[in-house]
């Protein structure tokens, strides 16, 4: 089973003053909480599962975002084209954007 991470966020743009075009486009990854996890896959997961209730559990979070090369934003385009979003990362667009990342 898939360990899921989902959580909705607001698409952000970003422009700078006296520049009519669109710099970048951006989703803020909130702090990892686990009211955002799938806890039945991570209590179940071999790597998760026994710091899945502990006080360890959102650092762990952290460092495996870090390591998927997901930060504090999730950029997927500029104005010179789209990024690579990591293959782990699916974004739903809506007024909400829904991000879901797969560990």
């Amino acid at each position: 089973m898939a360990c899921t991470i989902t959580f909705k966020a607001k698409r952000r743009s970003q422009q700078y003053v006296g520049h009519p075009e669109l710099h970048s486009e951006y989703i803020e990854v909130p702090t990892m909480q686990r009211k955002y996890c799938d806890m039945n896959a991570f209590r179940n997961d071999t790597k998760f599962g026994s710091y899945a209730n502990s006080d360890l559990f959102p650092a762990m979070l952290k460092r495996e975002l870090t390591r998927l090369g997901i930060g504090d934003r999730i950029k997927f385009e500029d104005q010179f084209g789209k990024y690579e979003i990591p293959a782990c990362v699916s974004i739903v667009p809506g007024f909400l954007d829904t991000v879901t990342i797969t560990l």
